[in-house]
This record gives C-alpha cells, sequence and structure tokens, in this order.
C-alpha cells in the first residue's frame, strides 16, 4: 500500500486518518488496511474507517456541540467536506537565531509559562539532578535552585505539570520521573523545587522510564494521564524495541500497591507458560514468560519448567533470600493459609478461596494441594499435607489475627528479619502450578513473601523454585530464573534466564502500549517511538513525539561533529487525536517533523528530543527541545534551543490556484462573531453561512458573503454586505463553507 503524505493533492481530496488500536485479528478489504503486530498477545492497527465517515458524510443525526471552543482544522472532526483542499504542516521558526539557548544541561524536561514567566525544569550535564530556572521572555533563562526530594533510579528523566484541577497547593505541580528499576515514579511539590514522592517513592509502572515520562490531568476525561516508555523486545541493549504505554487514574494521591493492614488473598497460577496473578480472587495479570530471545516461553530443561527467584539460598516464607552479593529481602506482615498445587487451579477455585468460600483441603473439585500451611496451633510450623523435615523457625512468631477464614492463628514476619526455612524439595511441580495466600501486608519495604528452591544433581547443582510475594513498589509478582551452577560460568553455559512478573493493581489502569508497525513486524528497524507526551490544547490531543529513526545505523561512517547524518537519529514530530489513544501519525510517515532538525554543523543537526508540553503565550507556541551534534549511538555534545510558532498554525487546509471549499458539520450557533484564523496574502478567502441541510441562507451566502484579500490574520472577522454579524442567527443550526484560494486555513471560533 502506498501512503501518500498528508500534502498529496487530489480533486475532492480527503485525507484518511491512521490511527493505531489494539485488535486481535487481521481484516484487509479495498478500503480499509489493518496491519496487526503481535505483541504481549495483542496487535496494533493503522485504520483509515474514522476520518474517512467524518470527512463523507455531509449529513449528521444532531448539531455538533462545539460551543465557542475554537475548532483547530488538525483533523476532519469539524468538517463533513472537503474540496481542492490539502493539509499542510505548519512552519516554525527557530529562537535565537537557530543557536542554543541553554548549553550546560540536558533537556529531558519541561517549561511552563507560570506567574507570568517561563519555568524550565532540566536535567544537569552528566546527570547527578535536576536544574531549575526562570526566565521573562523564554531565551535568557537564570538558574535557580536545584531540585530536591526525587528519588531518580539513575537515567535522571522528569517531566513537571501544573495541576490546574488540584485543590491542594502543596500538589499543584506534578511530576514523573525515573523511579527504582527503571520504572516510571510521580511526586508533587507547592513550588516545583521541593518535592515529595507518591507512594513512598515506589513506582506506578512496569520498566521502562528512561525518557520522557509525563503526568498531568485531562479535564475532558476528568483524570490523569501517565505516558512513559516501553518494551516490545530486549530490556535495553542489543534486540531493544522501543514502545510507549499510557495509563490513567482518577486519583493520583490515592495510595497505590497492594493494600496495607488489611487482610488480602494473593495467587499466582502457572498453565501453558502464562503466569496469571490474583488479589482478592480478581485476575490482575496475565504473562507469557521469555525464553531470552524474545520468543515469549518460559525456559524448559528436558520436560520440566525452570522457574525460581533471584535467591538460590533460600526456600521458606519471609522474603526472597539472596542471590550472590545482594541483600536478603524480607516480608513484612502477616501470613496464614499458604498452599502449593503441582496443578493451576481455575479462576473459580481461585475466587472461592478469596471469598473464603473454602480452603486449600476443602476446595470443590480442585486436587488437594501438595502443601499447606495453616500455623493453627500457634507453636510450630506444620505442612498439614506434606513434608515437615528441616522446618527451622527464624525470629517469626504467631499472631492471633486471622483472616476470614478463621484459624485460631497467623504467621507473624512483622520484625523485619524474621523467616521461616522449608526444606527444598521440587513440590512436584513439572509445568503448572499454583500458589495461594492469605497475606496483611504491614509495609511497603518488602520483596517476596514465599520461596521454593529446587535442588537438582548435575554440575554445579541446580537451584530452580518459585518466589511469590509482595514487590518493592508494593505490587505484586512472581519470579522465575534458570540458575543452574555454582559458578558465574555454570549460569551463564546454562542459559540464565529471569523474569520479574509484576502486577500493579493500584488506580493506574493501562490503556494501550503501543509501537510503530504500520510497515510491518521488521519496521523497528527503521524507526522506533522513543517517547509519546500528551498535550491537550482546545480539545485536541497534540502528541509529541520523539522518533529515533534508523536506530544504531552508522553506515554514514564515524563520527562527524560537522556533517548532518540521515540514520541513528532523532526527530521531533506531532500526532494528533481526539481520545489520547487512537493517533494520527502520518506526519511521522510522510517525514515532516514539526521541528527539522539544523542544518551542517548545527548543535541539534542530528538529534532533537522534545520536552514534555508546549507553552503557549504572547500569540506564540514555544517548542522547546534538546538537541545534539551526534548520532543517538556516537558521543554528542547537548544543548538545549525553542522553536515557535503563530498561534493555532500547526496544520492548515490549503487551496492553491484551483478554488478549494470546506463545508462545516451542522452545529448550533451560540456566537454573534466569527473569528477566523487565515492566511490569503496571496490570495482570496470568503464564509457563507448554510442551514442545517446545506442551503443557502440569505443574506449571508453567495455574493452576500464578502471576498476578502491579502489578509494573514490569527483573529480574522469575515463579513457579509447586508449583516454586520451574525446576531440575527444565534441559537440556529448551521454550517459554514468556506472558499479559499492560494489560502491556508487554519481555525474558526465563535464569539459573543
Amino acid at each position: 500500500m502506498n501512503l501518500r503524505p498528508p500534502g498529496h493533492e487530489r480533486s475532492c481530496a480527503v485525507r484518511f486518518l491512521k490511527s493505531i488500536s489494539v485488535v486481535g485479528l487481521i481484516v484487509l478489504t479495498p478500503m480499509v488496511f489493518e496491519a496487526v503486530k503481535a505483541a504481549s498477545g495483542s496487535g496494533f492497527r493503522v485504520s483509515d474507517q474514522a476520518e474517512r465517515r467524518t470527512a463523507t458524510n455531509s449529513r449528521v443525526s444532531k448539531p455538533l456541540p462545539i460551543g465557542r471552543r475554537k475548532q483547530l482544522l488538525v483533523d476532519d472532526y469539524v468538517i463533513a467536506k472537503k474540496q481542492n483542499v490539502t493539509r499542510k504542516l505548519g512552519t516554525v521558526t527557530k529562537a535565537n537565531g537557530g543557536k542554543p539557548i541553554i548549553t550546560d544541561g540536558v533537556f529531558y524536561g519541561s517549561v511552563l509559562h507560570n506567574e507570568g514567566r517561563f519555568r524550565m525544569w532540566y536535567r544537569k550535564h552528566g546527570g547527578g539532578g535536576y536544574n531549575y530556572a526562570e526566565s521573562s521572555d523564554g531565551l535568557n533563562f537564570k538558574r535557580g535552585p536545584d531540585i530536591k526530594g526525587i528519588n531518580f533510579a539513575g537515567d535522571f528523566t522528569m517531566s513537571v505539570s501544573l495541576d490546574q484541577h488540584e485543590t491542594d497547593p502543596a500538589h499543584r505541580f506534578k511530576a514523573a520521573y525515573d523511579g527504582p528499576g527503571m520504572r516510571a515514579a510521580l511526586a508533587h511539590s507547592g513550588d516545583g523545587i521541593h518535592w515529595t514522592p507518591y507512594n513512598n517513592g515506589h513506582p506506578v509502572t512496569k520498566r521502562a522510564a528512561d525518557t520522557c515520562n509525563q503526568i498531568f490531568w485531562d479535564p475532558g476525561a476528568q483524570l490523569y494521564r501517565l505516558f512513559t516508555r516501553t518494551d516490545f523486545g530486549a530490556a535495553g541493549g542489543k534486540g531493544e524495541i522501543r514502545g510507549a504505554r499510557s495509563m490513567t487514574n482518577t486519583d493520583v494521591k490515592a495510595d497505590i500497591g497492594l493494600p496495607r493492614g488489611t487482610w488480602i488473598h494473593v495467587a499466582s497460577v502457572l498453565k501453558d507458560d502464562r503466569v496469571t496473578m490474583y488479589l482478592n480472587g480478581v485476575a490482575q495479570t496475565s504473562y507469557v514468560g521469555d525464553d531470552g530471545k524474545g520468543n515469549g516461553q518460559l525456559k524448559r530443561v528436558g520436560t520440566n519448567v525452570d522457574f525460581v527467584d533471584a535467591n538460590t539460598s533460600f526456600s521458606g516464607f519471609g522474603g526472597e533470600g539472596r542471590v550472590r552479593n545482594d541483600p536478603w529481602y524480607f516480608y513484612n506482615g502477616l501470613a496464614d493459609d499458604v498452599a502449593v498445587w503441582n496443578v493451576p487451579l481455575t479462576s473459580k477455585q481461585i475466587a472461592a478461596l478469596a471469598a473464603g468460600a473454602a480452603t486449600p483441603t476443602t476446595l470443590t473439585g480442585g486436587k488437594r494441594p501438595v502443601s499447606y500451611w495453616d500455623f493453627n496451633d500457634g507453636k510450630k510450623v506444620t505442612d498439614r499435607v506434606g513434608d515437615n523435615h528441616g522446618v527451622a523457625i527464624v525470629g517469626a512468631g504467631f499472631s492471633d489475627d486471622t483472616p476470614v477464614v478463621g484459624g485460631a492463628h497467623s504467621l507473624d514476619l512483622t520484625n523485619g528479619k524474621d523467616y521461616v526455612s522449608l526444606p527444598s524439595t521440587d513440590y512436584g511441580i513439572t509445568d503448572e502450578f499454583t500458589i495461594s495466600a492469605w497475606l496483611k501486608v504491614a509495609g511497603s519495604d518488602s520483596r517476596g513473601f514465599f520461596a521454593i528452591k529446587r535442588d537438582c544433581t548435575g554440575a554445579g547443582g541446580d537451584r530452580s523454585g518459585i518466589c511469590f510475594g509482595p514487590g518493592f513498589a508494593g505490587d505484586l509478582y512472581t519470579g522465575v530464573i534458570s540458575s543452574r551452577g555454582n559458578t558465574r560460568a555454570d549460569r551463564t553455559n546454562s542459559g540464565n534466564t529471569y523474569h520479574d512478573i509484576f502486577t500493579v493493581p493500584t488506580g493506574w489502569k493501562t490503556v494501550r502500549e503501543w509501537t510503530f508497525n504500520r510497515e510491518g513486524p521488521l519496521e523497528h528497524r527503521r524507526r522506533q517511538i522513543y517517547s509519546c507526551n500528551d498535550w491537550i490544547y482546545e480539545g485536541v490531543h497534540f502528541g509529541i513525539l520523539s522518533v529515533y529513526e534508523w536506530p544504531g545505523d552508522h553506515s554514514e561512517g564515524a563520527v562527524d561533529y560537522h556533517k548532518r547524518h540521515e540514520r541513528d537519529v532523532m526527530n521531533f514530530y506531532i500526532g494528533t487525536s481526539r481520545d489520547a489513544d487512537n493517533w494520527d501519525l502520518d506526519w511521522v510517515y510522510a517525514k515532516q517533523p514539526l521541528v527539522p532538525r539544523g542544518p551542517d554543523g548545527a548543535f541539534d543537526k542530528d538529534l532533537i528530543i522534545p520536552g514534555s508540553t508546549i507553552v503557549t503565550h504572547d500569540d506564540r507556541h514555544w517548542l522547546y527541545y534538546g538537541g545534539a551534534n551526534e548520532r543517538h549511538n556516537a558521543p554528542f555534545k547537548h544543548a538545549i534551543g525553542v522553536a515557535t510558532l503563530r498561534l493555532d498554525r500547526f496544520i492548515c487546509l490549503e487551496a492553491k490556484d484551483t478554488p478549494g471549499v470546506v463545508l462545516t458539520k451542522p452545529f448550533r450557533l451560540s456566537g454573534s462573531n466569527l473569528q477566523v484564523n487565515v492566511d490569503a496574502r496571496a490570495g482570496r478567502f470568503r464564509v457563507e453561512v448554510l442551514d442545517e441541510n446545506g442551503k443557502a441562507i440569505p443574506g449571508f451566502s453567495g455574493d452576500d458573503a464578502v471576498e476578502h484579500q491579502a489578509i494573514d490574520e490569527l483573529r480574522f472577522q469575515p463579513a457579509w454586505k447586508r449583516q454586520k454579524d451574525l446576531s440575527s442567527l444565534t441559537g440556529k443550526v448551521v454550517r459554514f463553507r468556506f472558499h479559499l484560494s492560494n489560502a491556508r486555513l487554519f481555525a474558526f471560533q465563535l464569539q459573543k
């Protein structure tokens, strides 16, 4: 399929929206092309249908509710029909003569205009934290104090938003940053300098968070949105395929992670190479393992799955143990009714356990567990159905606080370093299992609760097993590894494979994880999404896209700080959406960046990395970005620049010599004055007003619509020969018909 750039001219032109969304099948018809890429059990679609419907249907059942909101003509949301016009991307102007405005920092950051000044957050050169600076003119910034309170994980990425929805002054600034484990974490501040992490600094996502993370309030949807990176290939290095993740939450202040201080039921089930974890009887995540080569399978040795936690030294209750020189990790809380099966339980059986309707030994239709501990005697740890030899209690006690299933006692592991050591055994597990337990988590600084170590024969021994329980982020996880042998060489040669299968049972819900795939499953060799941020303006979601092009391709030669390169480079594109989910990515595929890289010798000739948002001030949009003078995988010097764009002139509808027509959908007229953003310096422009069925309204159409020439205005007010304004039509359902010749139409808005 040949993809035409948005500027391709054609009669009665309709530019079809290429949007991406999850689907589970491939459909190919003459009118619809859907390219599906399997990824984590889902695919991604490129579809022509949405814009075609809006562009060709001149009759709708009810008026479009536009009110007095400015209508940007970036898509066909308000347009019913177009003729002899094409969409064109706006032209930015690089400020400061194209030279950087800051040379002592790296711009994974943000600029906001607040309280009469520009405020910038940007990374220090060489890492180590973030700078804060202010400016009165947007060009000359003065360094302020370093920001404080953020527990960066080491990549030092952070973006800031001003929360207009917030009522607590201490939370009016919000930030997303790279937290522990290269996962996104969140923080708040009253002044933008002194920060307090939410959730005790624990992340709210899985990997990754090493580019531009963003949190902000969406007033239209009445929720918070979070945009971060994610992985579709290896977790860094060779084989890495970058993707974008979007999430939502209605209450960012709500405590995240596993509930603490109350009894919860947790379970982990392995079946058909897929691990599913449950919280209170509800499946929270379903994860297919990886054999280390991106093949989506848990590693097998013979007929067995090698599943083991990161430790090679511990079986029992109380934590994860340790691996080599890592510290011990301990669970902090109570536990009861712990059971292990060598078969997968059904979701219905898990729900019965969570509801307290059954215990592991009374479960209807279920096989008896291979081991079961209820701790009811309050004196010792007894396996009611399995092997009790070699049990050692270290500091652990017993409590009379028990869950709904009853019983006299639970296991008390709240003293920080308590544990119960169990004998190493395989529990009869080959390629399926279920672990079930009741937990009352006291603290979120623990990792793991229950570990199984399986000692097998072989050179150096084979320690394989399972680790299950709370994670560092207060979430739930199952650890999976193959770690055979006592030396690093043994483990390497055996195909060491580790999986942290995390779920985050919180208010944050994943909306979409996507990567570029319109051109097929190998498109990641051509382009990858480095970050996707969202700027909401006049009802449109503008995707601020950092795109990595021809990743790792250094075929253009060695390091050259003068020559502009075209491979292993990064560009700043925009996409558009009406729901922050389905994105029009045509400007990417048309190879038309919003802010182009500089020429030979420029500071931004090879890399341009956009900031997290766009500033609107003084009838201009300010687009701050980081630039670099060499490719992604080469040593380079980083600096910060800015480009500007006249108000609302991101995308236009343009007519050349052949007159063009743009007809809107019907809407109820809510103002008496019309303002139009139009550039007809070398052309002509006029506006007709029609009724809802597209028929001329006397006095507002035909020759009564004044033809204007040689105009270039952001708020031009068109005229009609016999009418001073639109007041006589206020409250009626109408349409506008714009006529263009050698002119560009950007937006229109109704005013009182």
